[in-house]
């Protein structure tokens, strides 16, 4: 048994509407942006799934969250129709 201390902030904070990420891997970001914007991702780029990201978002749209993605990770992407796909 192991006995350590964690942030508890980053597992009720969507509670009040916010995402926040630490050191947390592409793949599961992605499930948490689905439901949270109610948007369909697909990732061509399996590079990414691994990649562990580091960020917060509060009021942000999904387009702000990958414009952020984009400026920080180089992530190249298209938004259309309430799909998001990334290669």
């Amino acid at each position: 048994m192991l006995i350590e201390e964690v942030n508890i902030a980053e597992h009720i904070n969507w509670i009040n509407g916010k995402i926040l990420l630490r050191h947390v891997p592409f793949k599961k970001i992605v499930k948490k942006l689905e439901r949270h914007y109610n948007v369909k991702i697909i990732n061509n780029n399996k590079k990414w799934g691994q990649e562990l990201i580091t960020a917060s978002f509060d009021i942000e749209t999904i387009d702000q969250v990958f414009q952020v993605f984009n400026e920080t990770y180089k992530m190249d992407y298209n938004i259309k129709e309430g799909q998001i796909i990334i290669n």
